[in-house]
């Protein structure tokens, strides 16, 4: 679709060309994929790769009403920071959600500003700028104060959401972040799903990946299963039968 605007109404239009023909809509889906997935992109999570990420915090950004306590004491793998409490106020906030493939990984966050006076945090699963303990995960411990460089750690779970979050002390500026340490390989599930039936699934973040199976490893002949997703509760779902001679083998392809 290109550039065209996604928001608004959608409606499913169903024309019998079959001249009296009778059938039934089982089911249906629609998909919407950004181009390219932003920073702070919502659903569309990023790879905790180490990638860096240039960007100005400004009045643009969004709101919340206070900020995390700079207790000097920045987090680190392997040894869990309480709470320190929040400071009241008015601050702008950047939030960059990831995705973890990796079982109890340690991510590494460094921020580096460039004459702001920023901090970091990190919230497990989603981020509620009305509530900072709710999730909370770590944080920098103290503010960038110009042009100083921060790093703190932290682990997460395997299969798992993580946001970081970048907000301004006093001054608002440029900044770079830099999120290491996780796998974004999406993790393939199966399960029984109703009588000789099982479910395949995946996390929906990890959105361009192609189902695909296979009879036999020895040696493997992958197709692409046709059935269309159906994306519940943040995972991709395909049912297929599990009855013999139709035992299949999954994988999760980018093409």
């Amino acid at each position: 679709m290109g550039s065209t605007n996604v928001n608004g109404y959608w409606r499913l239009h169903m024309a019998d060309g079959s001249g009296g023909s009778v059938g039934t809509l089982r089911t249906w889906s629609l998909f919407l994929y950004p181009v390219a997935c932003g920073s702070g992109g919502g659903a569309c999570a990023l790879c905790a790769d180490g990638t860096t990420y240039t960007n100005t915090l400004d009045t643009s950004g969004a709101v919340m009403a206070n900020r995390l306590s700079r207790n000097g004491i920045a987090s680190v793998c392997g040894s869990s920071k309480s709470y320190p409490g929040n400071q009241n106020g008015s601050f702008y906030y950047h939030a960059y959600p990831f995705y973890n493939a990796s079982s109890n990984t340690c991510i590494t966050v460094a921020l580096a500003s460039f004459g702001g006076d920023l901090m970091s945090s990190a919230y497990l699963g989603t981020f509620n700028p009305a509530n900072l303990s709710s999730n909370y995960l770590a944080d920098s411990g103290m503010s960038t104060g110009g042009a100083n460089a921060l790093t703190n750690s932290f682990n997460v779970p395997a299969n798992s959401i993580f946001v970081v979050v970048v907000n301004n002390v006093i001054a608002t500026g440029t900044y770079s972040l830099s999120v290491s340490g996780g796998d974004c390989t999406p993790v393939l599930n199966i399960a029984p799903a109703g009588s000789a039936k099982v479910d395949v699934n995946w996390p929906t973040v990890a959105g361009g990946y192609q189902l695909e199976a296979t009879p036999s490893l020895s040696p493997p002949a992958w197709t692409g299963v046709t059935n269309q997703p159906i994306a519940i509760s943040n995972l991709f779902n395909v049912t297929n039968s599990s009855v013999s001679p139709t035992n299949r083998f999954y994988r999760l392809h980018k093409p």
